[in-house]
This record gives structure tokens, sequence and C-alpha cells, in this order.
């Protein structure tokens, strides 16, 4: 090893060319070998021996490019053990500003014989990441808790929702950060993540803390604001003429809609609906004969029960003139209120169809009556609302009915322009198994064609074939409802739809969908480990949480909508609901394995066939069809009944005080006198001693005269004995009652 020391040189030319060194040192080369040492001076003659010590030092250092192996060692061995011992990487050295200008720095060294001056940095490879973390932790510190007060203050006052969100979606809609809800609702005892779906009660409760207010009414009036400024629009255009009017039957379920419209229509088909209710939207285009010409008018039946309630409203968008059927030996229910307020709200023109007048109970001046106070005066009361008493099923003025409708149908301009591209509202999707998703489309201006590339909400397809009145078509104009076919998957009910005119543009957004298909999914499909119940009211705690999983599927979406607002509506407060999942279509083998899995129960509405009959009938899954959505609601009652505990309460049978007690070998017996009522064998008894309860517990033992008697009335003495209590003292008070179980409820 050889070493060496700094130093610095200064020199002075001589006459005879040598140098003259100011500080001359000699330099020391010191040898070392595993043999032996030896210092050699460079100024000795003998240069061999020089030479062949030098040669001997480089003899030893070994040569990488001639590296034997040792011929016992296995190359593969040596490959292995050379991979454990990899090659050091040097740290990098960065050398300051300061340190630019070596020279002078070199000679500071040398003359104070120290390097410590030499800044050297080796970078932390940690470093960053400390300095992040902490960085990271400090602003975490320094951002401020954000209340409801500062939040932005561009969020809006009122929101439209009509079923579950996200707490995402539930962010963008606020305009408030996932971060403060998702604290909120953890102060609120609610642990959530930002994908978990979360009820309309906790959507209130959340709106509510920010000072924004649910408005279920709001959307139906912007959309229905939004239909007449189109239709001002369309009224200007040189090109429009008249289309057809859109005329919807409203009232309460069993009032006589559809018998009234299959009367009107002379189409028996329309009341072949299982139960005898309507469960989705009908339709039917109807010819009448009126002062020589023949009028067509699209007439719509709408579902009466209260589940349907958003098939409802969305017909009210898009109807020109409405019948109210309001049933004589009825009167107003809630859905007939229900249709009165929608009137109210899109101030839709109507007239009032009074049905079942040839009944004997029929009450006709009631009901008038009774809509008066709801501000709708008939003609004959010198109001402006026509009142035409009617019988669907004997067909009972039903032209003065027709007449009616027609003279409100030309008191507005109803017109369309068919060479416009198309544009309408979706009235419902569903699932055929011949073609596959379909929906059913109301063209409410332009034409819809064959090949055309719709858009309706983040949905772009391209129309395959129509179907109309149970027969293709190649296009369909103004006021027409129309069978679609093409997309890929089930259109939005209500939702509106577009035809894209510009080709190019409409294969790019087709080409966008198709790439985010998997992020466009349907509310009803996030329901999926979520409890389908209001998460505000918490069942009891001393009393464990009882679910029933359920897997539904439909024939349409609108039908999957309405059966999750009925299921909604049940009280949850002792066993919730949980929707595992939810989709249209025939029952498929993934459904039933995951049945299987959740341990849930299948709830098949309106299907005429299974999938997977042989699966079905193998497994062990319980899968229930439905046709009627009472029946689908009846039975998950029942189901959730099953699951609530028996609940009882005391009925007081009698009184009596002790007056003896008796030590026997069975145990200590208690002589008592009854006061009132009587005790029972194998009632239960409570021990009061000073106004505190001692003992409460079963009468195991009564005698009367030493024979076991099974009652004793009042006025009489007997022995009473309790298996598990023997500490009788004298002037107790029994009082004995049973426990009657009260009907079970949710």
């Amino acid at each position: 090893m050889t070493h060496l020391k700094y130093f610095s040189v200064s020199y002075k030319d001589t006459s005879d060319g040598r140098l003259n060194l100011s500080h001359p040192k000699l330099i020391n080369y010191k040898l070392t070998s595993t043999k032996s040492q030896s210092i050699i001076d460079p100024s000795s003659n003998n240069i061999e021996n020089f030479v062949s010590s030098v040669d001997q030092i480089l003899s030893n250092k070994p040569d990488k490019k001639l590296k034997t192996y040792n011929s016992l060692i296995d190359p593969v061995e040596s490959k292995k053990n050379k991979a454990k011992f990899k090659k050091k990487v040097r740290t990098k050295i960065h050398l300051n500003d300061d340190d630019e200008s070596l020279g002078s720095s070199y000679d500071s060294l040398a003359e104070g014989d120290k390097i410590s001056n030499l800044s050297l940095k080796r970078t932390n490879k940690n470093l960053k990441k400390k300095l992040s973390t902490r960085s990271a932790l400090k602003s975490a510190e320094a951002v401020p808790q954000v209340k409801a007060d500062d939040v932005s203050k561009d969020k809006p006052k009122y929101i439209y929702v009509n079923h579950a969100l996200s707490v995402g979606e539930l962010s963008s809609v606020l305009d408030i950060p996932a971060v403060q809800i998702i604290k909120y609702l953890f102060l609120q005892g609610i642990s959530v993540t930002i994908n978990q779906v979360i009820d309309i009660g906790t959507i209130e409760l959340i709106a509510s803390n920010y000072g924004v207010t649910i408005n279920k009414e709001s959307a139906p009036q912007m959309n229905s604001s939004c239909r007449k400024i189109s239709s001002d629009s369309i009224i200007n255009d040189t090109m429009s003429e008249r289309r057809l009017p859109v005329v919807t039957i409203f009232g309460h379920v069993d009032h006589g809609k559809t018998t009234l419209l299959q009367a009107i229509s002379g189409d028996q088909s329309l009341s072949q609906e299982s139960g005898g209710i309507t469960q989705s939207i009908q339709s039917h285009t109807i010819i009448l004969k009126h002062q020589g010409q023949n009028r067509r008018l699209i007439f719509l039946d709408t579902p009466g029960h209260e589940a349907f309630s958003s098939m409802r409203m969305r017909t009210v968008q898009i109807t020109d003139v409405a019948i109210l059927v309001v049933a004589a030996d009825d009167g107003l229910q809630p859905q007939t209120k229900e249709a009165i307020d929608y009137f109210r709200t899109h101030k839709l023109p109507f007239l009032v169809a009074i049905n079942k007048v040839d009944k004997k109970i029929s009450n006709v001046s009631l009901i008038k009556k009774d809509l008066a106070e709801y501000g709708i005066i008939s003609k004959e009361w010198s109001g402006d609302v026509p009142f035409i008493e009617i019988s669907a099923l004997q067909k009972l003025n039903l032209d003065q009915l027709l007449i009616s409708v027609l003279s409100l149908c030309d008191s507005q301009k109803l017109v369309a322009n068919p060479t416009h591209s198309a544009s309408g509202t979706v009235l419902d999707g569903y699932l055929d198994k011949h073609q596959g998703p379909m929906a059913k489309f109301l063209v409410q201006n332009g034409t819809l064609n064959t090949g055309d590339y719709v858009k309706s909400g983040e949905k772009v397809f391209k129309v395959r074939a129509l179907l109309q009145q149970k027969s293709s078509s190649v296009s369909s104009g103004p006021s027409s409802i129309v069978h679609v076919c093409g997309m890929d998957d089930l259109l939005t009910s209500g939702n509106t739809f577009e035809v894209i005119t510009d080709l190019k543009q409409a294969k790019k957004e087709l080409t966008e969908y198709q790439k985010s298909t998997g992020k466009h999914t349907k509310y009803y499909k996030k329901i999926q480990s979520q409890l389908f119940t209001d998460s505000v009211v918490k069942p009891d705690d001393n009393q464990s949480t009882k679910v029933i999983n359920i897997i539904l599927k439909t024939d349409s979406e609108g039908t999957i909508d309405a059966i999750l607002q009925a299921l909604a509506t049940l009280p949850q407060n002792k066993v919730l609901l949980n929707i595992i999942a939810a989709g249209v279509g025939q029952v498929t083998i993934q459904d039933l394995n995951l049945a299987t899995i959740s341990n849930a129960i299948t709830l098949n509405f309106n299907q005429s066939a299974f999938g997977p009959k042989n699966k079905i009938n193998t497994s062990d899954v319980q899968v229930v069809n439905f046709n009627v959505i009472y029946d689908l609601l009846d039975y998950v009652k029942h189901l959730m009944l099953e699951l609530v505990d028996p609940e009882y309460i005391e009925n007081k049978l009698g009184k009596a005080v002790v007056e003896n007690i008796f030590v026997v070998s069975k145990g200590v017996v208690a002589g008592c006198v009854v006061l009132e009522g009587k005790l029972k064998l194998g009632a239960y008894i409570k021990v009061i001693r000073k106004n505190q309860l001692i003992y409460d517990g079963s009468l195991t033992s009564l005698k009367r005269v030493k024979e076991d008697v099974d009652e004793v009335a009042v006025n009489y003495d007997c022995g009473v004995m309790c298996s598990e209590f023997t500490e009788w003292r004298k002037k107790d008070t029994l009082e004995a009652y049973e426990l009657v179980e009260q009907p079970k409820s949710l």
C-alpha cells in the first residue's frame, strides 16, 4: 500500500538547470508484501532490485481478465454467490458554489495540512421522504376545519333528489367537498365512504346542515319549462305543422282509468294485465270522427298505485291534456290529490270525469264539493273546469267526454316540425329476450329514422330498428310512440333524447361512450352492500339487527324504481331490507350464485319465464315470482314480520299478601291470602316488599289445604312456592300476572 502526503511546490530557476525547492520534503514509498516489507531508496544504483520488487508487488494483484476458478468450485454455485455480493454504488458528491475555485483552497490546505474545509455533501435517500411527510403534516395542521358556513357560497339553495345517491354524487350536486360530508356523517354516528350510497333521509339531513332544501318537484318543473320553451321555438318555425295531441288519464287505483281507455278505443287487450291493475304506461292511438274529419289522438294510461309516482310524474311532462278520473262511489283519494298537485304545478289543462255514476251508492255532489275545496270548480258552478259524469263500463256520456277533450286540444297551439332531427322523452326501458335492450320513445318533435345516432343522458347508440303498433317501421314522426332497439344498455326512464345530426360528431361521441361504458351505472346498481333504510333511524342497541337480503329482477326499469320506492316506505326499525342487486331481465346463473353467497331471496317480478330453469330447480336458492306489486309487498312484509320478536303485555290476575312462612323438604312455602282477583298456577308473580321489587318470576306450586290446585279465588288461603325464590317474609305483597302476546308489527 502506498501512502502519499500532500505538499505545495514552489521553485526557482537556477543556472545549472536544477530546481531550487523552497520547502524540500522527502517522499517515502512504504511497500508492503505478504512475506516481507522494505523501504527502497529511489537514489540507489541497484535498479534491478527496485524493478524486481515492483514486479513482485504487481504479481500479487489479481487480474480480472485472467480470473481462474478453483476446479473444486461449481461455476453455477459461484454465479449464485456472486449475485449476493452486488457492486456498491458510490454516492454522488456535490460541491458547493464556494468550492468552484479550487486553486486557492489547495494552497490553504497545504499550509494548514487539513482537508476538513472541503465541503462535500452526500444526499440522504430518506431526506426527501421525511421532508415531504413533514410538509404534509404541517399542511394538514394548517387546513382549518370547514364548517357549514365556510363551504362554497355558490352552493345551490334547492336540489332535486328522487332516489339514493353516493357520497361522491351528492358532493358534486351540493358543491361541497366529499370529505366534509363524510366527516359530518361520522359525527352523527354514520360511517360511510365516498362510493357508498345513502338514502333520501340521510341526504335531507346533510342538505339541511348546509342550508340546502331538497325539492322533489323542482326538476319536473324545470323540464316542463324547457319543454314549453322548445314549443315556442317550434311555433315560430315556418316549417312547423300541427301534431297529434297527447291525452293522459290520471286517477286513483281502481277508479276505472283502464276501463275508460278500453271503452274509448275498443281494445279488449288493455284489461289483460295481471291482477287487473295497470303497472306500466300504456299507450293507444285513437281515431275520432268530429265535424266530418278524422281526428287522431294519443291516449296514455298511467298506473294508479302509490308506488308508481315517478312514472306518473314523467307522463305529466309530456301531456297536452289530462283527464282526472274520480270514482263516484269512492271520492277523492291520495293519488287523486297527487294528480291535482301535478296539474297545478305544471299548469296543465284538464277535465274531470266522474266515473261509476251508474252505481246506487254514487255521490256526485259530494265529489264536486270536495273538488271545490281544492279550487277545482265545475262550469255548472261558474267555474272553468269541465265536469263529465260518465260510466266507462256502460259507455255512458263518452261522446261528451271526447268533445271536451278535443275542445281543450284545439285551444292550444300543438305544432311540430317533421323535417327536424327527432327529440323527445324516454317513457320506459325494458329487456327483450330476442332484441335485447329496448326503449319506448315518445317523439315530440322531428322524425326518428332507422340508422340515426341518438343520445339520451350519457348513453349514445345507433338506432337499429323501430317498432310501432307491433310492426316494423322505417321512421316515426312527431307525437308518435315507438319501440327502439340498438342500445347496448337500458335507458333511464324519464330522460330526454335527441338525434345527433353531425355524423362525424355522432361517431366520436359513440366511441367515447363505449370507452367509458363502465363509468355510467344506474343508481339502483349502486345499492349493493347498502342497507336500503334511513340510516338516521337506528335500531335499539339492546336488540340485534335483523336483515333480509333481496335480489330484485323485473321486466322494465320503471318497475324497478316503483318497487324500490314501495319497499322504502316499509317501516324498518325492527327488520332491515338489504337490496343486494337489482336489474332488468330474467334470473341468471350469476343471480343465483350471488343469492347463494349472500343468503338472499330472489324476487322475480312480471317475468314470463326463467333463464336457467334446471339450475333453479336444483339449487337451494329461493326464487319467488310475482305479477302484481301488491303481492310482492305483502310477501316482503310477511318475511319481515316472521323475524320480528314477539311482544307481550302484562295482564294482571290478582293480588295476595303473605301471612305465614313454612319450611318443607322441597323448599319454603308462603301462606297467603288472596286479596284481589285470583292466583293461577304457572302465572308470573312479583314479590314487593316496602314498595320495592324483590322477585319477579313464575309461580311453580300452588296448594289449597295440602291439595294441588290450578287457581285460588279471592278471600281464600293458599300456599305459594317458587323454585327460584325462598326469601319470603311476612306482609310481602304478591302480584300475579300473565303475559299476553301482541300482534306483530313493523
